[in-house]
């Protein structure tokens, strides 16, 4: 068996070659190589090599990406940017909608359409984007993901500081009970909404007879009053915390007539 048939029966096995020999190979075999590659490659981890995909044609390269998809393998970076723009779109809605999670020069590679729709169908399927993401969609785009991924666990702090401080309001106000009755806004999302903000948001909170003394002493005092005004009415108790931050005037609300605290003083 001379060099030729050597090589032939090596290349019908799929198995790969240094990317100076197959720079080598003939042109008829050097497609039978691809070809064959194409279909072993595509079965294990590491897949094609850049030097490889380059020499595939533009169909081909399509069909390897999906393949590769179905088996819950990525393509690389540099292999992706090889791909048309409507394969590009293709490929990575097919990953999405088998649950796979995209690195950001992927997202970052979609039309700006596409990244919306990449986004809905990520918390669809209660899934969320990082922040790099968050902060590449547009300011409506982002508000529509903020209130969808609200209905589950919410967005970040740094998401939300992206928001427009009426989309942070309609956001919070929109967030549903947790299963102990509170609401998932952590200290530093209160702290970024404007003071009427936090004096509407803390009056719903009051609702759920939950305490929040991190979250009231950011109160303005007028706020402070409207709800120990609130809270007498209902008979409903304070923190010892709360109290101690109130005027002297609004600490009156909670004593009997002769000076003494009631019992709602916790």
């Amino acid at each position: 068996m001379n060099n030729k048939q050597l090589l032939q029966k090596y290349v019908d096995t799929g198995t790969q070659l240094p990317e100076y020999q197959v720079n080598n190979l003939p042109d008829g075999l050097k497609n039978t190589y691809i070809r064959k590659r194409l279909i072993s490659a595509v079965q294990i981890k590491n897949g094609l090599a850049y030097y490889e995909f380059e020499l595939a044609t533009p169909e081909q390269r399509f069909q390897y990406a999906m393949r590769r998809a179905e088996k819950d393998y990525e393509i690389t970076n540099e292999q992706f940017k090889l791909l048309t723009p409507d394969q590009q779109n293709q490929y990575v809605m097919n990953m999405v909608d088998r649950g796979h999670f995209i690195g950001f020069s992927l997202f970052k590679s979609l039309l700006p359409h596409k990244r919306f729709e990449y986004t809905i169908k990520r918390v669809e399927n209660g899934d969320f984007i990082t922040s790099n993401m968050f902060e590449l969609l547009t300011p409506d785009q982002r508000f529509e993901y903020s209130l969808k991924r609200g209905q589950t666990t919410g967005i970040s702090d740094m998401q939300f500081e992206l928001l427009t401080p009426d989309q942070r309001f309609q956001y919070i106000m929109n967030l549903p009970k947790l299963w102990d009755g509170g609401y998932d806004v952590s200290n530093k999302q209160f702290e970024l909404l404007e003071p009427d903000q936090k004096g509407q948001f803390f009056m719903k909170l009051a609702e759920t007879s939950y305490f929040y003394d991190d979250k009231f002493k950011l109160l303005t005092q007028d706020w402070k009053g409207k709800f120990a005004i609130n809270a007498a009415k209902k008979n409903q108790g304070i923190t010892k915390n709360m109290f101690e931050l109130l005027t002297p005037e609004q600490q009156e609300i909670f004593k009997d007539n002769e000076g003494h605290l009631f019992d709602s003083i916790k």
